[in-house]
């Protein structure tokens, strides 16, 4: 039992894997100074040994259910070989409802993971914004698209920008 002087700390602890790489998840981690600290830090370094060459589909799968509240399925997410001149990119057909994101494979593939993680994730914003019909600012990173970047660096530990 804490004294009334300890600072109350709560860790949730549980397991997960991304592919065949099982990892420890630290949750809400709540005190009366930091009322939300990270999930659990997606750009840690570490991420680049457990988990090396990382299927963007699974990664994509994970997010979809940690950030946007499974909205997402029917959005294709493929590598390209391709691409060279960006990282990534949301493509989003509105006449048929149809949804992809494209990540470029010579650019991300052996990049830290971190680089891919947060492209992911900033293509992952353009598509829930696209798919719930929340684009109506008609600019592509506009105060929607901010919103979701900050509410996800500050529980991630990222740094989703605009500036892909």
């Amino acid at each position: 039992m804490l004294s009334d002087d300890e600072p109350l700390l709560e860790k949730t602890k549980s397991f997960g894997s991304i592919g065949q790489n099982k990892y420890l998840i630290e949750e809400n981690v709540e005190d009366e100074k930091n009322k939300s600290m990270p999930l659990c830090c997606l750009s840690d370094p570490v991420w680049d040994l457990l988990d090396p060459l990382p299927d963007i589909r699974l990664l994509f799968s994970s997010f979809d259910s940690q950030f946007f509240g499974s909205s997402l399925g029917s959005v294709e997410v493929k590598w390209s070989s391709r691409m060279t001149l960006c990282a990534g990119v949301c493509k989003f057909q509105r006449r048929h409802g149809i949804c992809s994101i494209s990540l470029s494979e010579p650019l991300l593939k052996f990049r830290p993971r971190k680089d891919l993680v947060e492209t992911l994730l900033h293509e992952m914003i353009h598509a829930f914004l696209f798919v719930t019909r929340r684009d109506k600012d008609r600019d592509d990173h506009g105060p929607n698209f901010k919103s979701h970047m900050h509410r996800i660096n500050s529980l991630a530990g990222l740094n989703i920008t605009v500036n892909l």
